[in-house]
Order: C-alpha cells, then structure tokens, then sequence
C-alpha cells in the first residue's frame, strides 16, 4: 500500500488531505466535482508508482542526456500537457510526498526540486540499477480515450497529446499484437476470458481484428467499422481489451507487480446496467492482483460496489447465487479505499461504518462508502419536482 500527501502548501483548489494521507489500496476510488483535483492526484500517484518506466520512455525521447530534475520536471509536465508547466497547479507553491520521495513545485519559476532520496532513486533508474519490466508498473487510462477508434498509429505520434494518452496509446498496440495471436480471438487465460465475457454483456459486442484493422462484432452476421460504435462502445473498448490481455502478459513475465491501472471514469456514456458491470469488472481484478485506482462521478457505480463490499462481509463464499454478487466479484472492505474531493479543498475519506441491523453483534457494524454526496444531486432534483407540483397547484386555484 502507497500513500501519497500534501505536506506544505496548496495543489490546485486542494488544501487539506485526510491526516494519514490518502492510502492506495487494491480498489481507490476517487470521487468529486470537475476540477477538484481527482485527475491531477491519479497522475501523481502514477507518476511516483511508474516512475522507472517513465523515466526510461523520457530518456529514449531526448536526444542528449538530462538532468535528474530536468527528466523528472519533463516527466510531470507531460502527464497533463506539453504545452503548461505541472507548476502551475502550486499555489504559489507546493510539496508532495510519497513514502520517502519528494517533489516540492514552485508557481511562479514553475521549477520542480526532488529530494535526495528521490534523486539517488532516479540515479539508480538511469544507471540500471533498478529494473522494470517492459509493461511497466502502471497504465494510465485517460478520459481522452474514445479519440482512438478515429486515428491510427502513425497519427497518434503527429498529434501533440500528454504522455499519458500516448503511452496509452503504445499500450495499446502491444495488446493488438498480443490479441492477435489468440485462436479465435479467445484469450488463453481464465481470468481473460471471464473479462472478455463481461465487457461483451457491458458493451453489447465485441472487437475483432479485421487484417490490420479492428472492427465492431455485435453478433456473427453483424460488423461494422469501429468509428460506426456507439460512444459507450468506443470509449470502453481499448481499456477492455487491454485488461483482457494484462492476464497474458503477466504469465509471459511482461509487468511488474502488483500491476495498477488508473482509470478516468469507466463509466464514460454508459447506460447504468454497464455501469454495474463495470465496477464488476475494476473489483474482479483488483482481486485478481491488478489494483485499480479510478475517479467516478456515477452514483450506480458507488451503489454497485457497496454491494460487493457489503456481500463480501456478510456472504460465505460458498453460496452462489445469480440474484447476488458472485464470490469472486465480492472485495473486501479492507482492500477498499474511497475520497471525496470537496470545492473547498477538503478531501475526506468516504469509508464510514455502517450499521446493517443483523441479528449477529459482530456483523452489526462494516465499512461503507458514504454516497451522500453523489445522492444529493437525486434528492434536489425531487424537491424541485415537488416544488414544481405545489407551484402548478397554487397558480391553477
């Protein structure tokens, strides 16, 4: 478990993170309005989690050695853009720490200072002292991601996008090779295959490779080109299929462990039934040792996973039942974390307890994530109608 914090001063809008930090567990789900910061903490997590992966890409990048501070200020800018300084965030300045490494930004320079135990950190990374696999440790799954089913290759290296979309990217591509060396397009892997079988429940078909290109598989007799899919199809399919394949290259020694994935908002133009078995699919692998880390704003994907909290509690494994979470979609509370960032800059834990009124003391009380937040925008919505209703009344009388 990592635990990243803000140690001195402000990032973005945020202020104040819980005392301990916020802990990355197997499942972190980060929760809160536009602009609060989910995003830019997802980065940084990735960012110090990756970081001999990203190091190594940096420097194949640049045409002459660097400094450690200039690949690590090119590495953190290019998470968000290439185009603005990640300085720009510290107001007017910022530190971060993770575990025993900092990184202190400043707005006004927009320089970036590490302290020595990142710095000797990253000295061992370029001599080769630390290996990493080819996979890496992390793989960042942007919102930006529906744009794929509209370029090729050749012209995701033209466009000038943030490291996170083009390492995807590259992602990607490795998982086509992989994909297409399966018989009948069938991963060899159990877990594989049981991902394979829920993303096609969720999206409603399936991709297939048609010689160089991918197409959209709704049943035997119906194909169509990717970019005819509907927007739920197109923004789900990538981070899917590479999921599917993540069990292949872990058996070929390709990826570190434990693997992470952050994941922008899994439920991107999703109708609610794929919702659920999105958050489904994110607890299945972090209980298959792939963690997840993810920022929703969806409350049925909250829903969804306080009944797999909720069924891992109270359920023996035993019973299998189709009306219930089955067994291996339950995740334990301990294995969970969830944070609200607040418009004030607060970020809170969510995880409160909960009493479930059982007969047994024990099971009384459990972990549960807080969804009044996400709620209150339901309830407002039936207090105006009502609102409505009454006003409808007294102007008609």
């Amino acid at each position: 478990m990592n635990t990243i914090r803000i140690t001195k001063g402000k990032l973005g809008c945020i202020t104040q993170l819980p005392e301990k930090g916020l802990e990355i567990k197997p499942l972190t789900v980060f929760i809160g309005k536009q602009g609060t910061g989910k995003s830019l903490v997802s980065q940084l997590a990735y960012f110090f989690y990756n970081l001999p992966y990203l190091i190594a890409y940096q420097q194949a990048s640049d045409r002459k050695p660097a400094s450690s501070q200039a690949v690590i200020r090119a590495i953190l800018d290019n998470l968000r853009s290439d185009m603005r300084a990640i300085g720009t965030f510290a107001d007017p300045s910022a530190t971060i720490q993770w575990e025993n490494f900092t990184i202190h930004l400043e707005q006004r320079t927009r320089q970036i200072n590490v302290n020595k135990a990142l710095t000797q950190y990253i000295e061992k990374i370029t001599a080769g002292e630390i290996a990493y696999k080819p996979g890496g440790r992390a793989l960042f799954v942007p919102a930006e991601r529906v744009i794929f089913p509209h370029a090729t290759p050749s012209v995701w290296k033209l466009l000038s996008w943030p490291s996170t979309l083009v390492l995807y990217g590259d992602a990607l591509q490795k998982a086509s090779g992989i994909f297409s060396q399966w018989v009948n397009n069938q991963s060899p892997t159990p877990q594989g295959q049981l991902v394979h079988q829920l993303s096609r429940e969720a999206l409603g078909g399936e991709v297939i490779r048609y010689g160089e290109e991918w197409r959209w598989q709704i049943d035997q007799k119906t194909k169509i080109d990717l970019g005819m899919a509907s927007s739920g199809q197109k923004a789900n399919w990538s981070w899917l299929l590479l999921a599917e394949t993540l069990f292949d290259q872990r058996e070929q020694g390709l990826l570190d462990e434990p693997f992470r994935i952050h994941i922008e908002e899994p439920e991107i133009h999703l109708h609610p039934a794929a919702q659920r078995i999105m958050m489904r699919i994110l607890a299945y692998l972090a209980n298959q040792g792939i963690e997840i880390l993810l920022t929703t704003h969806s409350l049925t994907m909250l829903y969804e996973l306080n009944n797999l909290v909720t069924a891992a509690h109270i359920l023996p494994d035993k019973l299998k039942d189709q009306r219930v979470p089955e067994p291996e979609f339950r995740i334990p509370s301990s294995h969970v974390a969830a944070y609200m960032f607040h418009e004030d800059g607060q970020v809170a834990t969510l995880l409160q307890q909960q009493n479930l009124s059982l007969e047994d003391e024990q099971e009384r009380m459990m972990p549960w994530i807080n969804e009044d937040q996400l709620r209150r925008v339901d309830e407002e919505l039936g207090q105006e109608l009502s609102r409505i209703r009454s006003y409808g009344v007294f102007w008609k009388e």
